[in-house]
């Protein structure tokens, strides 16, 4: 992590309902979040390892978690 720049993440396994999964596709792959400047604007960049399997729901579920972070953040 660098503050106000850059965060990434590596994932290591799974849990759900507090019991850790069995080793899955997630296990590895990594997601990367970047922050920039243009003029007044702030631009966030993300890289995303996933498996093919689940390009698809990545498709159409992370420009809704990517529209929620931007109305937050304009709340300020």
């Amino acid at each position: 992590m660098i503050e106000n720049e850059t965060m990434i993440f590596q994932h290591h396994g799974e849990v759900k309902e507090g019991i850790k999964q069995p080793l899955s596709v997630w296990n590895g792959s990594r997601e990367r979040y970047f922050l920039s400047t243009d003029g007044n604007q702030t631009i966030l960049k993300v890289e995303m390892d996933s498996d093919e399997a689940f390009e698809e729901y990545f498709s159409k579920t992370f420009p809704l978690a990517l529209a929620k972070v931007k109305e937050i953040s304009e709340r300020a």
